[in-house]
């Protein structure tokens, strides 16, 4: 059976792959924390709803999409929490992928909403990939 952190992380993704940016706020808890800890020099610490909404705004900005591929969950011996590996394809508005990014996820779950997530992404490749965008735009 799935557990909740399973399903919220799946529908994560779903949302961010159809770029439904402003909704997946609401998968999180109202006093939600996520750690980026690869996030510039010092990170990046979201605490509560409103300022994970305000970083999933930030996102919709960007010069590309995102797709997700190559998912992986592994459970862990917390029912509440996962480990999600996964790439992320960056597919420019010409629809050429601009770079593969690879991540992962821990995500805890209570209550049906992710209380607390650590995220980490390559930054420096998300970068180089805007770039890449922004010169063919």
């Amino acid at each position: 059976m799935e557990s909740d952190a399973e399903r919220l992380f799946r529908r994560l993704l779903d949302g961010i792959s159809k770029g439904d940016w402003s909704n997946l706020a609401e998968l999180y808890a109202d006093d939600a924390l996520v750690v980026i800890p690869f996030a510039g020099i010092q990170g990046l610490r979201l605490e509560g709803r409103k300022a994970i909404a305000d970083h999933f705004a930030r996102a919709s900005a960007a010069p590309f999409s995102i797709r997700p591929t190559n998912v992986r969950i592994h459970r862990t011996e917390d029912s509440e929490a996962i480990v999600g590996e996964f790439d992320y394809e960056l597919v420019a508005r010409d629809g050429t992928v601009r770079g593969v990014v690879p991540n992962i996820q821990w995500l805890k779950a209570k209550d049906g909403l992710i209380v607390q997530s650590r995220d980490y992404h390559h930054h420096e490749a998300i970068a180089a990939a805007a770039q890449s965008a922004l010169a063919e735009a």
